[in-house]
């Protein structure tokens, strides 16, 4: 806890064991003042100074109860959220090339179970451990001053039963109903995205601000009812009430200490048949942390080089074993303020290039260098390729990405990127939060929403992949007036089969058999 809350969020959380805690006392306190009142004479003074007492008892138990209440939800809430949040921010460290061929879908359901489990460990801490341990305290206290044996026998026999409860709930998996946060779903399975966008503070300044929506649920999950357990647990209870009747029954003094029993016993059956799945719960996190922190193994602290003036790759290659392709770069050379264009068919190996310069792939020989040392940074770059996918939040956001834009600039981006009838079509304009029936098979407009995403970016360096994949002739001449107009003075790479995007770069190179070369094959 103490690595996901800030001091006040953790004061709010020992705030909830003291209200807590607070309202069982009162709750034993409203039992032992009957026991009191009982035990003595009744006068009309003495019943107006009972009912008064109750009153006021039973008003400070509203109070903490009230108190928890209001509470409760936001501060647990406020803990599941931060450690969501807080190994999202983990997953930038991850390598691009482990990243890349992660099992995303695996790894949110595992940041989401632990984050579920690690709060409802506080939640059970809370809820049903501290009580258990007043009420039995008190129990326990009772009992022996009655009959040290009896207590004894009681004490095995609820501690049997625990152990037995706590040896078959084990075997159940602990599940998550309900709390899933879409949008760090949505951010994980397109982290690919966020890297070549390299746009991890805006996700994470969205997923602070997106508290709201998600829904937290705070249960126990061991499957039914355990009737066996609960009736045998009555049973032991009654045998108490019974015991303690008997030994008691010629003692009048002592016929209120049995209603104070009976009160408190009442309670303790609540605590004592959730105490086994709360403790199941603590015992299961250490496991579910193990297979979290396996995806975090070999995570690194990024660097950014921002300040390069040249990038060489020198006699690389990168081998693929699943076609057993191997792409060959002899000698490429990136200064900055270059405008290159990479050209040849596809399937060639372009991209290839591309993923080496941002750390995606890493050359199977060969040396990456910049500024004439090798390589020990990845350099800020804006990586637009076809796997550059929208998120499921507004298109407002999709386009702005936290950038200061204005709702008429971002309309005039769409107009002159040719998506007018698009986005006329949209029902809520700049509101609508983008899914798939928006885009499905348009591709050419994910691209073109893309570009309009860099030049808001407005980043040094990009890298574009194919930017007029799937595009007719009169869109492809937009996109190419597109990349004059707004990046005419910036440092970018554009890999494409195309020849009309060639006509916007000053330095070529091209792709053939797998090969990178710097003068166009004459085949």
């Amino acid at each position: 806890m103490k690595n996901y809350l800030n001091n006040r969020e953790k004061f709010n959380i020992i705030l909830l064991g003291i209200y807590k805690t607070l309202i069982y006392v009162c709750w034993v306190l409203f039992a032992f003042i009957f026991a009191y009142f009982i035990n003595h004479d009744i006068r009309d003074d003495r019943t107006i100074g009972l009912i008064i007492i109750l009153l006021v008892t039973y008003t400070i138990r509203n109070i903490f109860k009230s108190l928890y209440k209001n509470s409760s939800y936001k501060s647990y809430h406020t803990l599941k959220h931060h450690i969501e949040v807080t190994y999202f921010k983990k997953i930038k460290q991850i390598e691009n090339e482990e990243l890349a061929n992660m099992d995303k879908t695996s790894l949110s359901k595992k940041i989401l179970e632990y984050s579920y489990v690690q709060t409802k460990k506080i939640n059970d801490i809370i809820e049903f451990i501290i009580p258990s341990i007043l009420c039995l305290a008190i129990f326990f206290l009772g009992l022996i001053n009655i009959n040290l044996i009896l207590a004894i026998a009681i004490g095995v026999l609820l501690l049997g039963m625990q152990i037995i409860r706590y040896c078959i709930l084990k075997k159940k998996s602990v599940e998550i109903n309900n709390n899933y946060n879409d949008m760090l779903v949505d951010f994980i399975n397109k982290i690919m995205t966020i890297k070549k966008l390299n746009i991890f503070s805006f996700c994470e300044d969205k997923l602070e601000k997106n508290e709201e929506s998600d829904i937290i649920i705070l249960k126990n999950n061991d499957v039914s009812p355990d009737i066996v357990f609960s009736t045998s647990l009555t049973i032991i209870l009654s045998i108490v009430f019974l015991s303690c009747f008997l030994i008691l029954r010629n003692n009048t003094d002592m016929i209120g200490y049995l209603l104070f029993f009976i009160i408190l016993v009442f309670k303790l059956q609540n605590l004592l048949y959730e105490l086994v799945p709360a403790l199941n719960n603590i015992m299961a996190i250490k496991n579910i942390k193990n297979e979290l922190d396996k995806y975090f193994n070999n995570a690194t602290e990024y660097k950014y080089n921002h300040n390069w003036k040249k990038i060489n790759i020198d006699s690389g290659s990168v081998h693929y074993k699943d076609n057993d392709i191997t792409i060959k770069i002899p000698n490429f050379e990136f200064v900055r303020g270059d405008q290159i264009s990479i050209i040849g068919k596809s399937g060639e190996g372009k991209s290839t290039i591309l993923n080496v310069l941002s750390g995606i792939d890493k050359l199977d020989s060969g040396v990456i260098s910049i500024d004439n040392l090798k390589a020990s940074k990845l350099i800020d770059v804006i990586y637009l390729s076809s796997h550059i996918e929208l998120f499921n939040i507004s298109l407002r956001d999709n386009l702005k990405l936290d950038k200061k834009v204005s709702d008429e600039e971002l309309i005039n981006f769409i107009k002159e990127l040719g998506l007018n009838d698009w986005y006329n079509a949209l029902p809520k304009g700049l509101d609508t939060i983008i899914h798939s029936d928006y885009i499905t098979n348009e591709a050419s407009i994910v691209a073109r929403l893309n570009i309009i995403r860099g030049i808001i970016l407005d980043k040094e360096v990009y890298f574009f992949d194919e930017p007029t994949d799937a595009m007719d002739l009169d869109t492809e001449k937009i996109i190419v007036s597109i990349l004059k107009k707004y990046f005419k003075k910036k440092t970018f790479i554009i890999i494409t089969d195309r020849p009309i995007l060639t006509t916007i770069c000053k330095k070529h190179y091209f792709m053939k058999k797998h090969t990178l070369l710097d003068k166009e094959p004459l085949l």
